[in-house]
C-alpha cells in the first residue's frame, strides 16, 4: 500500500512513503540513495505480476500515463517468509511493462541503504539487521572494547 504524507522534502514535492505490514519505507530519501550512480545502474529485468502486491491499488489511466523509462526501485528484505526484494516506488511502471510486454530499469537498494529508509517496530527492524549479518549482507556489529589497541 502506498501512503502520500504531507510535507515538502527536498524539492517541494509531496512525501511519499510505502507501508508493508508494520514497515514503512520513505520513498523519497530512497530514491536520493538510489541516484547514486557510482552505487546503483538501473538493470533490465523482465517484469514479473508478483512484484504487485494485492493492496496494491493499480489505476489504469495512470498506468498508461506513466513514464516507462524511469527504473523502478526495490528494497532488500531479509525476513523469512517474504520477498527478498520488495517494489517500494513504480508500481505502475512495473503494470505498463507487464500490459506492454517490455523490459523495466530497475535499482535495488542494498540492505544497508534500505534500513535507513525503513522504520518500524525496533523488533522487527532488529531481526532484519540480524538475519543480515548472518546472511553477509551486513558487516557484523560493532562491539564496546572492539577495535584493538
Amino acid at each position: 500500500m502506498r501512503k502520500f504524507g504531507e510535507g515538502r522534502p527536498g524539492r517541494g514535492g509531496p512525501l511519499q512513503t510505502f507501508s508493508y505490514g508494520p514497515l514503512e519505507f520513505h520513498v523519497n530519501r530512497a530514491l536520493l540513495l538510489a541516484g547514486n550512480r557510482k552505487k546503483y545502474r538501473p538493470e533490465r529485468r523482465r517484469p514479473d505480476p508478483e512484484w504487485i502486491g494485492a493492496g496494491i491499488d493499480i489505476d489504469p489511466a495512470h498506468v498508461e500515463r506513466c513514464d516507462p523509462s524511469r527504473p523502478i526501485l526495490f528494497a532488500t528484505l531479509t525476513l523469512p517468509g517474504h520477498p527478498r526484494e520488495l517494489l517500494i516506488d513504480g508500481n505502475h511502471r512495473a503494470a505498463h511493462a507487464l500490459k506492454h510486454g517490455h523490459d523495466v530499469r530497475a535499482i535495488v537498494l542494498d540492505l544497508e541503504d534500505t534500513l535507513r529508509v525503513l522504520g518500524g517496530p525496533p523488533d522487527l527492524i532488529r531481526e532484519i539487521k540480524e538475519e543480515g549479518r548472518r546472511l553477509g549482507l551486513l558487516r557484523p556489529e560493532r562491539t564496546a572494547g572492539a577495535g584493538g589497541t
